[in-house]
């Protein structure tokens, strides 16, 4: 019974007449003039489409109809809430603070792309980030300046720094690039920076920022345009060199909008300009910083001429161990490498501690390093192989290498040996 029913309606849907429909026009009627008519609504539109003497065609068309109405004012909705926005945003950013921005050294350009990361710091997703950002470039933002102004170089570079790594010392990326400036081992030691096995000079803030001084006052000499710089500090001067041969532009927004260069680099200067732009007039985007919240960055050393471990001298100082690591994030091994230093190295402390940590020093063990060797782990081997072979203990390469996990050797990971070993100096 239900088969023929719906073979029914099938058939009523396409054989479907209105008692109101013409006639067919025999062939010898004259044809009259079009008629001009006006656009019909959306919903007329949909029925027309559907049969009206059939009630199940009338209920697809009802639904069809609502769903394309709803459908259509949903998306024109949200693009036009989502343009007067950015709009009114966008406009109010570059009244308060275009002009003022204009007259840096690096220029100030309206452009949508840095809205949009404007926008991003802006929301409750970025917002937490940036703040984070702000409260940890407290720390170094007056030594930062001090450096780039005896080298002659922008203050706004700062903000690179801001959005390389977020102002942590510890970062470490999957180009295996560390420290605040984000340097790799090849550019760090070109540009001056020692990267050795006790010492990273990449995590260090005041001579990171040195080096990457003279990195971009290379790039800018190359290619004439701040913009240009900071985009092949980002991508490498060769990739930026490529994309202005096979543009045949130097203008960064017009490499930009090409195939040369990869999303990141794109998205890289405008993300510095925005954050510049909100860094400089936290209050205008409702970021407001409390003087507890922000930590000093100590500016006196003491010379250490014996090697010492960081432990022991917060222990004599009666301070945080994190605390003294915090100072002095090149010691990537948590040792200060005295002798094996050329001269006495400068240990960074707290101004009212380095009397204290000056006397503290005739108290604490002495290490005696001996020569290190880098061993790269090959398939099979194991820590109780290594020392056989190398004629050590295994305790001696745990404590040359503090974050070794011995039942987790990495095929290809390199591990330092001491040869014979690092040990307690006697007497």
């Amino acid at each position: 019974m239900r088969f023929w029913l719906i073979l029914a309606i099938i058939g009523i849907a396409q054989s479907c007449r209105t008692p109101d429909s013409p006639a067919p026009i025999p062939p010898e009627a004259t044809i009259p003039a079009p008629v001009v008519v006006s656009p019909t609504p959306l919903s007329t539109q949909v029925f027309s489409k559907f049969c009206p003497d059939s009630l199940y065609s009338q209920y697809l068309a009802e639904r069809n109809a609502q769903a394309a109405f709803k459908n259509s004012k949903t998306r024109l909705t949200n693009r036009k809430r989502r343009s007067l926005r950015y709009q009114a945003r966008y406009q109010a950013v570059t009244q308060l603070i275009g002009e003022e921005l204009k007259a840096h050294q690096i220029p100030h350009e309206n452009h949508p792309n840095q809205l949009m990361w404007l926008e991003y710091f802006y929301s409750s997703r970025g917002a937490p980030t940036f703040l984070r950002w702000q409260i940890r470039g407290e720390t170094h933002h007056r030594h930062l300046h001090d450096v780039f102004k005896k080298m002659g170089l922008p203050s706004e570079l700062y903000y690179l720094a801001m959005v390389e790594s977020g102002f942590k010392n510890h970062a470490y990326s999957r180009a295996r690039a560390t420290g605040m400036w984000q340097f790799v081992k090849p550019t760090a030691q070109a540009f001056g920076l020692k990267v050795q096995h006790w010492v990273d000079e990449r995590r260090d803030p005041t001579k990171a920022a040195q080096a990457a001084g003279r990195y971009l006052t290379h790039l800018q000499k190359k290619f004439g345009h701040w913009y240009l710089a900071m985009a092949a500090y980002n991508a490498g001067p060769g990739r930026i060199n490529r994309a202005i041969r096979r543009t045949g532009s130097r203008d960064f927004w017009t490499l930009a909008k090409s195939r040369y260069l990869h999303r990141e680099t794109k998205r890289y200067v405008p993300k510095i300009l925005a954050a510049r732009a909100m860094g400089e007039h936290p209050n205008i985007f409702g970021f407001k910083l409390q003087s507890e919240h922000i930590t000093s960055w100590p500016s006196t050393t003491i010379a250490v001429h014996d090697t010492i471990r960081l432990r022991d001298l917060a222990r004599q100082l009666e301070i945080d161990y994190k605390l003294l690591r915090q100072w002095n994030p090149e010691l990537i091994r948590n040792i200060v490498p005295g002798s094996q230093w050329s001269g006495p190295y400068p240990l960074r402390i707290a101004a009212h501690l380095a009397e204290k940590a000056t006397q503290a020093l005739h108290h604490i063990e002495k290490l005696a390093i001996h020569k290190i060797h880098i061993h790269t782990i090959k398939r099979g081997e194991t820590l109780t192989h290594l020392a056989k072979k190398y004629q050590i203990k295994p305790q001696h390469i745990l404590v040359a290498n503090p974050h070794l996990k011995p039942r987790r050797l990495k095929i290809g990971h390199q591990i330092a040996i001491p040869v014979p070993s690092l040990r307690k100096r006697p007497g």
